[in-house]
């Protein structure tokens, strides 16, 4: 049997960010990443439930306040689009 592909946490969260955004859907990631969906789907929800933990640090650098401005707004994108 073949071996599980390992991504970076970095990846994980660029194509999270990108599904919480909603500017293209999961079967367009899918397709972008070459993914399987239930992944993106994982992923996006593990961003959702993690983003308290990022903005209960605070931000350290001027990356990570950026980081988590984006972050911050997708998120409320998301929210707005879904309730």
């Amino acid at each position: 049997m073949g071996r599980r592909k390992s991504y970076s946490a970095s990846f994980n969260s660029k194509v999270a960010l990108e599904a919480i955004q909603g500017d293209m859907t999961i079967g367009e990631l899918v397709t972008k990443y070459r993914l399987n969906p239930n992944m993106i789907t994982r992923w996006k929800k593990q961003a959702i439930e993690g983003m308290e933990d990022i903005f209960s640090r605070g931000g350290h650098t001027a990356h990570e306040a950026s980081d988590q401005a984006r972050i911050k707004g997708a998120f409320r994108q998301y929210r707005g689009v879904n309730g």
